[in-house]
């Protein structure tokens, strides 16, 4: 495995260096702490048919462009299964599939057709500050795609404000946890989604660490357009 070190930074712009006279700097907005309703965590992921979100990525690749579109949902029991195409940048798309029911959202499989037995846990509910969930999971694991089982564990950290690429929103923030052996020891993917009801996740920060091997990924909410 190749070293990844990567530092995401957000650029500061300055501009000018004449006059300040008449200087009024702009209040900061205030953002409203995000809640849902017990019986309505759907809302933290619509999976309408047509629903699209647009992401940017900052990792030691540098800076891409991230599409998810819902193309096939159904129900299924009562929970709804939902297939999303992921197209990065101009790379061939390819679709993963989700599940979203009374006990919580689940990634079932990842963009490379692979399942997850059982579906991977991202959200449990109901949401309650400070509950663990852990469960054991086969599957594709984090920065590399190996195929193998992994320990997965949960934590529901509230409500928390924080800066997407065109604004500072309210969001619910989800703590995840996987950890596998590998031949170099331990890996560990360390990662917190928030989660807008009515929107969907809005931002994502995910550290992987294995022997002297290290990487950052965040995920930033650019734009959303729902049918």
């Amino acid at each position: 495995m190749k070293r990844a070190i990567v530092i995401v930074a957000v650029p500061l712009a300055l501009f000018g260096c004449g006059q300040r006279e008449g200087y009024s700097p702009e209040r900061a907005k205030k953002v409203a702490d995000a809640a849902v309703k017990p019986g309505d965590e759907a809302s933290l992921f619509p999976l309408k048919l047509g629903n699209q979100w647009v992401y940017t990525i900052e990792s030691n690749q540098g800076t891409n462009e991230l599409t998810l579109k819902v193309t096939d949902v159904h129900q299924e029991g009562g929970a709804t299964i939902a297939a999303l195409t992921i197209t990065l940048d101009n790379d061939p798309p390819s679709v993963s599939r989700f599940k979203v029911d009374g006990n919580g959202i689940y990634q079932m499989s990842d963009g490379k057709g692979r399942d997850y037995d059982p579906p991977l846990l991202l959200v449990a509910f109901p949401l309650e500050p400070g509950r663990q969930t852990k469960e054991s999971v086969t599957g594709p694991r984090p920065f590399g795609g190996t195929m193998g089982p992994m320990e997965s564990t949960l934590a529901y950290l509230g409500p928390q404000h924080v800066d997407v690429v065109k604004d500072r929103i309210g969001a619910l923030a989800v703590e995840s946890i996987q950890t596998w052996q590998t031949e170099q020891g331990q890996a560990v993917s360390r990662g917190v989604t928030w989660w807008t009801p009515g929107v969907g996740f809005v931002r994502r920060r995910q550290e992987f660490g294995v022997g002297q091997d290290r990487g950052i990924v965040l995920i930033k909410h650019k734009s959303h357009s729902f049918k």
